[in-house]
């Protein structure tokens, strides 16, 4: 499935990067040490999964609904696509008061 090719896609790659672009007198440490470019990519591969596109079958998405998103993925930016998968995440405990409450003017929810 599509799921499972791309969990073994990252960890060939991760794999690949320790094989030939790590220090080989690291190699026998157990830890793999990745550049920053590569930290969240594990991150990016799991939150992709949980998109509807690629929910696995104990959520039900029928077969539109993932035809559609997949539609709007295919004509997303990179950055659009890095937002839709990975959201922007906020700590509660420095969000304003008045966040999440009904707007006054037209009742729409106010965000941070």
């Amino acid at each position: 499935s599509l799921r499972k090719g791309l969990v073994n896609q990252c960890i060939h790659y991760l794999c690949m990067y320790r094989k030939h672009s790590a220090n080989p007198a690291k190699h026998e440490e157990k830890k793999l040490l990745l550049p920053d470019s590569l930290k969240l990519f594990p991150c990016y591969i799991i939150s992709a999964l949980k998109t509807k596109m690629l929910r696995s079958s104990g959520r039900t998405v029928n077969v539109d609904e993932r035809i559609f998103y997949r539609s709007i993925i295919d004509s997303m930016s990179s950055k659009d696509l890095c937002l839709y998968i990975y959201p922007r995440m906020f700590a509660l405990h420095n969000l304003p008061k008045e966040c999440g409450s009904p707007s006054p003017d037209d009742g729409s929810t106010i965000l941070p």
